[in-house]
């Protein structure tokens, strides 16, 4: 009998080790991911940046928009909207953070509240443990904004990050009057040192002649409203724009 008792002890005691390591595993990779955040994250594969606060990730067989919560980028895309200032290098900087195929962790918003009205998952995204929406904003590429309840977790950290590159005049904060409370205003940048590097040899066109404007021409660096700018005569016409008669 007692020879029975000790082989049900000796399986007993195996399978208690099994679990425990099984337990061990699991918590594991629970840990793993709060080095990277105290909250729920998944991993991603960056599939398309579109600017700089939005993108496309692929994840359980499928693709999905991010749009970054608690933070704004100058607009480089939206239909109907010239490219604000920084907004360029403010996408740049997100491609060159984020490359096609490249992994990241999603920290997605509050369960509930985790989609915006147009589909697109809310959430904080990391590159190597650190957060890029932070990463935006400290670098003066982004202001925060966009601030609802309940996803407001890291609204406190964000906001320091928002100060520092206010006191550093980084990027947006360079031009007084640039970011308002309701987004970015150009006219503020048109007399910029900013303004003028980005018309340094550029087509200069007129929204509303449909005309453009080489360097070096006769009326190139005349005043103008509602001007944009071009890198190639190609661009430009290819847009409907004609040249100036010099």
């Amino acid at each position: 009998m007692w020879k029975k008792w000790l082989s049900l002890v000796i399986a007993f005691s195996i399978l208690a080790g099994c679990g425990t390591g099984d337990l061990n595993n699991s918590n594991d990779t629970i840990n793993s991911n709060k080095d990277v955040s105290e909250y729920p994250t998944f991993e991603a594969t960056v599939s398309k940046v579109t600017d700089g606060d939005t993108l496309t990730i692929s994840h359980d067989g499928k693709e999905e928009k991010v749009r970054m919560l608690l933070i704004d980028t100058p607009e480089s895309v939206k239909e109907g909207v010239e490219p604000q200032p920084w907004s360029k290098e403010a996408s740049a900087f997100m491609k060159e953070m984020l490359p096609t195929g490249s992994n990241v962790m999603v920290e997605p918003g509050v369960s509930g509240s985790e989609y915006d009205r147009y589909g697109r998952l809310l959430a904080y995204i990391y590159v190597d443990g650190e957060m890029l929406n932070k990463t935006l904003v400290e670098e003066g590429y982004a202001r925060v904004a966009y601030i609802y309840e309940p996803n407001t977790r890291h609204l406190d950290e964000l906001k320091a990050a928002e100060e520092r590159a206010k006191d550093e005049k980084l990027r947006i904060w360079s031009v007084n009057g640039y970011v308002t409370e309701r987004g970015f205003n150009s006219e503020a940048v048109k007399d910029s040192s900013h303004a003028n590097d980005e018309a340094d040899g550029k087509i200069k066109g007129n929204k509303n002649s449909k005309i453009y404007h080489v360097p070096g021409g006769r009326n190139y660096e005349a005043p103008m409203k509602n001007v944009i700018y071009f890198d190639s005569v190609k661009e430009a016409e290819a847009a409907g724009y004609r040249a100036a008669k010099e």
